[in-house]
């Protein structure tokens, strides 16, 4: 897979997502109304338990930690999916059931009390899928953007 403008748009939209994900706890104290804005939004979509966030100058990220490790999972995974992608992408459905076996894992011990699952469980097993998933979907969502060049449709021009 080269890296083309499909890949850094990518890689740019994750990274702002990323970035987006930081910027609560960096606006508390300067842009209180922007930090509230921030977890706000990202309340929509993770439950922000404090206890199980990772913090930032003494504040939450605007996501749990196993949510952060997904997303920065994501971002890391875009990163060396030029690399693994090809090999990965070969068998998504292998490839899902691999990513999501360690977070089930680790969910599902905590809940039947085997073990309890911890901030570096959260953060590794995210982490793990967040990764797997870029590796997954990377190589396809740029395929899905060439095939919908006009040059790919072999549309005739006028």
């Amino acid at each position: 897979m080269d890296r083309s403008l499909p890949y850094y748009a990518l890689l740019i939209a994750v990274l702002i997502w990323c970035g987006a994900i930081v910027m609560p706890p960096l606006a508390v104290l300067s842009q209180p109304l922007t930090s509230r804005l921030g977890y706000r939004f990202f309340a929509l979509i993770c439950h922000q338990e404090e206890a199980r966030s990772l913090h930032l100058l003494g504040y939450p990220l605007a996501v749990c930690a196993r949510c952060s490790g997904i997303y920065f999972g994501f971002l890391l995974g875009i990163i060396v999916s030029p690399l693994l992608s090809p090999g990965v992408a070969s068998f998504p459905r292998l490839g899902w059931a691999i990513a999501i076996l360690p977070m089930l894992l680790d969910v599902g011990a905590d809940v039947i009390g085997v073990h309890a699952s911890t901030l570096v469980t959260r953060i590794a097993t995210g982490t793990f899928f967040g990764a797997a998933a870029a590796l997954i979907l990377t190589p396809h969502l740029i395929g899905l953007y060439r095939r919908n060049q006009p040059s790919a449709r072999n549309e005739p021009k006028t």
